[in-house]
């Protein structure tokens, strides 16, 4: 069995990892939690390559960051992820990055209202 925690790298390296790979696209966002929606955005947005991912912090989060970067190492069309730790990292990775935060707080607010639906909250 493979452990996928191998997956998750400094913030450091993924960029340079992203640098000597400029094919693999890079994506940002909270995965909290992490859903059906994010896999298969994930699939979508890797296509035939695989992706780095930056997993970004967030106020109020249900998991913790390196919950959330567990969670999305396990897929396999994920190469590299990082628990982003500055702005920097972010900016340097530059016009590559598809920023899925907005996104990440839609899906957020679907789930949370179907569980309130189904627990007639």
């Amino acid at each position: 069995m493979f452990d996928t925690r191998v997956k998750i790298v400094s913030s450091a390296d993924l960029l340079a990892y992203a640098q000597a790979h400029p094919e693999l696209p890079v994506v940002a966002g909270y995965f909290d939690p992490m859903w059906a929606p994010h896999a298969m955005r994930l699939k979508e947005l890797a296509g035939a390559s695989k992706l780095l991912v930056l997993v970004e912090p967030k106020a109020n989060a249900l998991l913790s960051d390196r919950a959330r970067a567990e969670l999305v190492a396990s897929f396999g069309v994920v190469e590299r992820v990082a628990v982003l730790t500055d702005d920097a990292t972010r900016e340097q990775v530059g016009a590559r990055l598809i920023d899925e935060r907005k996104s990440d707080e839609a899906r957020y607010q679907t789930l949370a209202g179907h569980v309130r639906k189904r627990n007639n909250v």
